[in-house]
């Protein structure tokens, strides 16, 4: 049986001429996925608006998958660069205790993260091909703009808001436990089996410069900043790596000890010689 749909005459549509084509791409999405019987009901049943879309969508994710997916969001929303499949599958592999903390369980790396993503919430981000590998963003940019406002945060599925502040701590957090974590054992081959380690020893310094997120993570930073330890070198060697691939672009790139005197030594930043690597 085929069903002709017409969704100009399916609702009273009160929308921006951007938002248009989006929330049409989200009722055909919805309608594909519906059986036959039930699309005239669906269409009778179709959102008004973008912002009603996009709470129905969330509203549809399972209870026991709602933290991951709210942990993607928090993900995609700071991150300072796109962020590869297995990077997120790295997030994931987090477990959030009670008193705010993390711990790193290498045992849940999921076997398919591209589908396990997809899955969560596929209406709402998508996987595209960046330099030969694939990247996760938002679907549209008004997903993240909703995500981020105070309408979600007043409305049924408040519990997705993402405030940035705390996005940035999440990832900071889990960029600096998954550095302490790292030991004598992980050498420069065998760190290729964490596809965290880049981001995290890339990145983790921008993130805990938003807010007070530097202030809520003052333990972690100062066992990474440890010397006597071993994930101090790690850090040391992971960033340096990064240098050297960006170098090959002539690329300026602070050195992690210089980075440590600039954002967190305060005091010292008008007298603080900034030395580069060159690799």
């Amino acid at each position: 049986m085929r069903v002709r749909v017409d969704l100009c005459g399916c609702a009273s549509i009160s929308l921006t001429s951007s938002s248009r084509f989006r929330w049409a791409f989200c009722q055909l999405d919805k309608l594909r996925r519906c059986l036959s019987p039930r699309i005239r009901r669906a269409l009778d049943e179709l959102p008004e608006t973008l912002d009603e879309t996009y709470e129905r969508t969330l509203l549809d994710i399972d209870d026991e998958n709602w933290e991951y997916a709210h942990r993607l969001f928090q993900c995609i929303v700071v991150a300072c660069r796109p962020l590869h499949v297995e990077e997120f599958a790295g997030f994931l592999m987090f477990k959030s205790k009670e008193d705010g903390s993390l711990t790193f369980e290498e045992n849940w790396r999921p076997e398919n993260p591209r589908d396990m993503v997809l899955f969560t919430c596929s209406s709402l981000i998508s996987v595209v091909n960046v330099g030969g590998s694939p990247v996760i963003q938002f679907s549209h940019f008004s997903v993240k703009e909703y995500l981020t406002s105070n309408r979600i945060a007043k409305g049924r599925v408040s519990r997705y808001y993402i405030p940035l502040e705390s996005a940035h701590l999440f990832v900071t957090q889990a960029c600096l436990v998954f550095l302490t974590q790292l030991d004598e054992h992980v050498t420069k081959n065998s760190i290729e089996e964490f596809p965290l380690a880049q981001y995290a020893g890339r990145y983790w310094v921008e993130h805990a410069e938003f807010g007070d997120v530097s202030s809520h993570t003052e333990d972690l930073i100062k066992r990474l900043f440890n010397p006597m330890n071993y994930h101090f070198n790690k850090w040391v060697w992971i960033y340096e790596l990064q240098n050297c691939f960006l170098s090959t672009m002539q690329t300026r790139i602070f050195s992690p000890y210089s980075l440590v005197m600039v954002h967190f030594l305060p005091h010292s930043k008008k007298t603080a010689r900034v030395s580069y690597s060159y690799c």
